[in-house]
């Protein structure tokens, strides 16, 4: 099994400990370098001290949500070249509509998507990268 260089990253940011916990495990046997932020404020702070390659970004989140961290990172020049892509349990067309238009470039709902397929989607998009 092939692992990515370390230079690839993911800072998944989400704020519940079963969700980060399966896909701590996920990530760890897919050999996928990562971090988890618990909060939004976390995810900012993370996102410019470690500048991961893309960031997994939940939109309800307990401080701020996801909607504004994705905004604050867009508007941050230190972390506005990070792609976000959020992952949510919120599918309504409106959401996916509102994350598009603040900078996300992908939009994947938890309950559609298995863990593995995100780690798939995830390592198709390292290899991609120079």
């Amino acid at each position: 099994m092939e692992t990515e260089p370390l230079s690839k990253k993911v800072l998944l940011a989400d704020d519940d400990p079963s969700f980060t916990e399966l896909y701590t495990s996920i990530f760890q046997s897919s050999g996928i370098n990562f971090s988890v932020a618990q909060n939004g404020l976390e995810t900012i702070e993370k996102a410019k001290k470690e500048q991961p390659t893309i960031i997994l970004l939940d939109i309800m989140m307990p401080d701020i949500d996801g909607f504004e961290v994705l905004k604050k990172l867009k508007q941050d020049p230190a972390t506005s070249n990070i792609p976000v892509w959020m992952l949510t349990n919120l599918a309504q067309q409106l959401n996916q509509e509102t994350a598009v238009s603040l900078g996300a470039g992908g939009y994947i709902v938890k309950a559609e998507t298995t863990p593995n397929q995100v780690v798939a989607k995830v390592k198709d998009y390292f290899s991609q990268l120079p």
